[in-house]
């Protein structure tokens, strides 16, 4: 038996995003001063266009959930991931998020307000949901009387179970259930105070959030996405979605050098997007009087030859893909691998660092 009552033990976490086409893992290990990638790995959808990973997507969850964990049970053995102690992401469009403002009021009579007001702002029976919230501005303590914002995030106990199944099912303890947007403003956007739009551009939809001042402030999901585009494409070309989704990456929504044809199929989905951008941003503006300064693009579309001139041409402001990799301690045999998956694995490095910072 080998005891060490001396050597200190290092944090390792563990986080996982079950997304719509593929699952991601990462480990990570916190050093004196620094996070460290132990291990990643990713379980890609055989058949993107016809399969999906996730829980909801189909009639027969429970089948679909031991498969799930079949999966992740034998990628954690083959990666020897070492923690069975897992934070895991629940994706937005399964989960209600909103801002609501309350009178003002003590602390303590906060929490109660909030389970009383909610039931306006929830499509379903409190009873029904887990819910969390948090102040978006704190309460003054002298002062004027302000009125009081509130982040409402409510996720149906119903989805909560069937991500709480597929850990138990894969030998995994779960830490924490998070809404994958707190997760991606976690690894991409760190230390950063500044007002910035996050567009995750994912398989099923978009999502599109404000942060601002470090803190979640707006969060919408539209259901343009990646595969849509790729469906377009593949439509408009008469091909199979599989060499679509090559040509997509490939050329993208360049312009010039015979790439028009292209970018004129893609582009009116790309310009959904920009104008739902427009709408929440400026929305945002009226209601607080703070500009967004910076985009941040992740997610599988996120490195789309010519997104970032063209958010660039239609915002005129900094945008820049998000790595969240960005200050994590690896070998550097592995850094131009994962600043080329990087968008892809945000909301699973996120999910890692919830324990170690």
């Amino acid at each position: 038996m080998n005891i060490s009552f001396l050597k200190k033990r290092k944090a390792t976490s563990l986080g996982i995003d079950i997304g719509t086409s593929s699952i991601k893992m990462v480990e990570l290990t916190k050093g004196e001063d620094v996070l460290k990638l132990t291990n990643y790995a990713e379980i890609i959808s055989p058949k993107l266009e016809r399969k999906s990973f996730t829980p909801l997507e189909m009639s027969s969850t429970q089948v679909l959930g031991e498969g799930i964990a079949e999966l992740i049970k034998k990628t954690l053995k083959e990666a020897q991931v070492r923690t069975r102690l897992a934070s895991i992401s629940i994706p937005v469009f399964s989960s209600f998020i909103t801002t609501m403002t309350l009178p003002f009021m003590t602390k303590e009579e906060v929490a109660q307000a909030v389970t009383f007001q909610a039931r306006q702002y929830i499509p379903v029976p409190i009873s029904e949901v887990v819910l969390d919230w948090t102040l978006l501005k704190e309460i003054p303590e002298g002062g004027p009387p302000q009125k009081i914002p509130i982040l409402l995030v409510a996720v149906p106990e119903e989805i909560i179970r069937k991500y709480t199944d597929i850990a138990a099912l894969s030998g995994l303890q779960v830490k924490a259930l998070e809404v994958e947007t707190f997760s991606l403003a976690r690894s991409l956007i760190q230390d950063d105070k500044s007002s910035i739009c996050l567009v995750d551009f994912g398989a099923r939809g978009t999502n599109i959030t404000i942060v601002d001042g470090g803190m979640v402030k707006v969060c919408r999901s539209i259901e343009t996405s990646g595969s849509e585009m790729t469906k377009v494409l593949a439509g408009s070309l008469n091909i199979d979605f599989k060499r679509a989704e090559d040509i997509k990456k490939e050329r993208g929504i360049r312009r010039g050098g015979g790439e028009e044809e292209i970018s004129q199929i893609i582009s009116p989905l790309v310009d959904i997007i920009f104008f739902e951008i427009e709408k929440i941003t400026a929305i945002y503006f009226q209601k607080n009087g703070t500009r967004v300064v910076k985009f941040i693009l992740t997610g599988g579309t996120a490195k789309l030859p010519g997104l970032v001139e063209y958010f660039v041409e239609k915002f005129g402001r900094e945008v820049r893909i998000g790595d969240p990799f960005r200050g994590i301690e690896c070998p550097p045999v592995l850094t131009p691998i994962l600043k080329e998956i990087g968008p892809s694995f945000a909301v699973a490095v996120g999910l890692a660092m919830r324990e170690l910072r």
